[in-house]
């Protein structure tokens, strides 16, 4: 994940926010998270795969490697844990929001939406993780629209 220093103060202090609604899961990564939602729940990763859906090597990669939970993987976790944010589990909240092209790449994941999903709901293309034009008065309410997740 890319971290720059404006992140990792949102980082440190987004801590207290899951202090505050998620006290049984505090950690800085989604690997973590994904990890502490199983022990939580006292489950091997076998019944965890189970469960969720998901493969058991998928299991253990997402606990150990630190990425961005990917869109489908994500599907699945979070419709087999309802109670905790798709953001939350994937540890999207640290996705960098500098430009309007990262902020609709952050919501795209916080809406857990694939990239055609995101292209219909903005009335823009994006290519490469890019809007590929200038969007217009319209758009741009759309857009903010579809961006507002953030903030919330």
């Amino acid at each position: 994940m890319l971290f720059c220093s404006t992140i990792d103060i949102k980082k440190r202090a987004g801590q207290k926010i899951y202090a505050r609604f998620y006290p049984e899961v505090i950690c800085d990564d989604s690997m973590n998270r994904v990890y502490q939602i199983r022990q939580k729940m006292s489950k091997t990763t076998t019944e965890f795969a189970e469960m969720t859906g998901l493969c058991l090597p998928v299991i253990k990669q997402l606990e150990k490697s630190g990425k961005i939970v990917p869109i489908r993987t994500m599907k699945k976790l979070a419709k087999a844990f309802p109670e905790y944010p798709a953001w939350f589990i994937g540890g999207y909240d640290f996705m960098p929001e500098r430009t309007l092209d990262e902020r609709i790449m952050k919501a795209k994941m916080y809406h857990v939406h694939v990239l055609a999903e995101t292209e219909l709901a903005i009335g823009a293309r994006i290519r490469n993780g890019k809007l590929t034009e200038v969007p217009g008065e319209k758009r741009r309410k759309r857009i903010a629209k579809y961006t507002a997740i953030i903030d919330e």
